[in-house]
């Protein structure tokens, strides 16, 4: 057993620090007048602090008496009196410090190389002073970012950011916020920001970063391209990946996916919210590897072992991302086992193994599923609807395509069932948590409502009450900014009438076969589209959402 006694070995180091006896070094800290000086010991800075005994070192004698001076005028008395007593006592004392003090004694024991302390200090402020960090959130952003000691304050002021971010990509100082602060905020989930706005500001943020490039877009030329790509390759790298797992067929189905750099495909095939059945994601890997190999025969029947070897090289580091454990039976023989050639015959035993004997041990990693999100529609895209389903819940931000926390099932569609009001009946009595959407015939216009309490035959010619019920128009396309029209009389929200479909009173309703019909503003908002009257259709579908089981 140790008896410790710290406490008077701190007091002792202490007294040693404010009486001066056998100083051999001199700090000079502050500027003149303000400048004060400290009488300090070569032995204690030695192992209590290297970063001064290495300023001591190439500082000079400059007296008859050996004392070596060394200069700190940037550093106040103030936070040097604090800074000391640590050196010597390891203690240190913040009571009556001020908030900005504080801070300038964080900046100096980051200096110093003080990491313990600035731990503390950073979990401190944040706990102790937050509204001061909040009045001098600029200061405190752009300083956070300057290293990657301040990973508390960082994590503080993103949390900030992604709730605000106003205040950071409005603020004045945008275009000289560190690289590793503009990465930080855009890859989180949690970011208040629509996509297109992600890309204008870091857009904004990297042109910002190269005074010379062209004002004007018309003028610039392939150097200048290639200038902001070099500017922008980590933050954009993270923010074209993100846009990549929604729209996958943007980078997959594209003409030079052949020529796509291989930690590019690893980095997207590795993400978990790819929106890509596994199957399809194996083709599109064969297809890249076979690409970068142009001497490979067309027709795999005519393949040998060597070629399936040069294949297995060239994929080495994309295979081990595929999720061998999630194919169905039949793309398991269609698909992995044309190719077995090119995976370790563990792995290609096991599959068969999980597949043919599910009950049987295997000992390959089972990577999970993808989370994708899927809906069945010929109208709404993955964007549409999460957008409606941000309504549902009132969030004035939409949530990210894979965090979709409602399942669309189709329970009509016009084209399939039929446009007939009795179908509609048929199939739609009494159901709740209706989305309706409908496709304006030759345009890009998709209009449509959501009914939490559905239609109900037992109240034919009667309204129905509910506070949550909305309208809408959905940008598409050519049609840059979605209409949304929430119920204000909720006591007239939805009609239930015999004779028509779907029917949000005079706002929106289906009057007949392949004809929707809006006549005028009651009891909602605001109307979807600019003009009233009959609105032919292309198609029509109507959804019923349940909660998503995994979300």
């Amino acid at each position: 057993m140790a008896l410790k006694f710290y406490e008077n070995l701190s007091n002792n180091f202490i007294k040693l620090l404010e009486n001066g006896d056998e100083h051999n070094i001199i700090i000079e800290v502050g500027e003149r007048p303000a400048m004060q000086t400290f009488k300090v010991h070569s032995t204690v800075l030695c192992y209590r602090c290297p970063y001064l005994y290495d300023e001591l070192k190439k500082s000079t004698i400059n007296n008859d008496d050996n004392i070596r001076i060394v200069q700190k005028p940037l550093i106040s008395a103030k936070v040097f009196n604090v800074i000391i007593k640590y050196i010597y006592g390891a203690t240190v004392n913040l009571e009556n410090v001020e908030s900005s003090d504080i801070f300038d004694i964080l900046m100096t024991a980051k200096q110093f190389q003080f990491e313990e302390l600035v731990i503390r200090l950073q979990t401190f402020l944040i706990e102790s002073h937050p509204s001061w960090l909040k009045f001098n959130f600029s200061k405190i952003y752009h300083s956070s970012f300057q290293t990657n000691n301040f990973k508390a304050l960082q994590n503080f002021c993103n949390d900030i950011i992604v709730k605000h971010p106003n205040l950071i990509f409005e603020s004045d100082d945008f275009g000289i916020l560190p690289e590793a602060a503009l990465v930080s905020v855009i890859q989180r989930d949690d970011l208040q920001l629509e996509e297109s706005k992600v890309w204008d500001y870091v857009i904004q943020w990297g042109t910002s970063q190269n005074k010379n490039l062209p004002l004007n877009l018309d003028d610039w030329i392939e150097k200048d391209f290639q200038i902001l790509k070099n500017t922008l390759q980590h933050s954009l790298q993270n923010f074209c990946n993100d846009i990549i797992v929604k729209h996958p067929n943007l980078i997959f189905e594209s003409d030079d996916f052949g020529i796509l750099p291989e930690a590019a495909l690893v980095s997207v095939i590795q993400r978990d919210d790819l929106q890509l059945e596994e199957s399809k994601v194996w083709d599109y890997v064969i297809q890249w590897g076979t690409s970068q190999n142009k001497n490979l025969p067309l027709n795999l029947d005519d393949w040998i072992e060597k070629d399936f070897q040069i294949l297995k090289n060239t994929l080495q580091h994309c295979l081990p991302h595929i999720r061998y454990f999630q194919f169905s039976n039949e793309h398991v023989v269609q698909k992995i086992h044309p190719y077995q050639q090119i995976l370790s015959k563990k792995l290609m035993t096991d599959i068969l193994k999980y597949y043919i004997s599910p009950n049987q041990l295997i000992s390959s990693t089972i990577l999970p599923p993808r989370n994708i999100f899927q809906i069945p529609s010929s109208i709404i895209s993955y964007e549409h609807a999460t957008e409606i389903a941000s309504w549902i819940d009132k969030k004035e931000v939409t949530s990210e395509i894979n965090k979709n926390p409602y399942d669309f099932n189709l329970i009509l569609r016009g084209s399939r069932d039929g446009f007939g009001k009795d179908v509609f009946w048929n199939l739609c009595d009494q159901k709740t948590n209706i989305v309706v959407v409908a496709k304006v015939k030759d345009t890009d216009e998709i209009v449509g409502g959501y009914n939490p309490i559905g239609w109900n035959s037992n109240f034919m010619n009667q309204h129905s009450e509910t506070n949550d019920s909305f309208i809408f128009s959905l940008k598409n396309r050519n049609i840059k900014n979605s209409i949304l029209s929430r119920v204000i009389e909720a006591r007239h929200a939805i009609f239930n009438n015999p004779s028509y479909g779907p029917n949000f009173r005079c706002n929106f309703y289906m009057k007949r076969n392949q004809l929707f019909r809006i006549d005028f503003n009651i009891g909602y908002e605001k109307l979807i589209r600019k003009t009233t009257g009959e609105i032919p259709i292309d198609d029509y579908e109507v959804f019923q959402i349940s909660t998503r089981k995994n979300s």
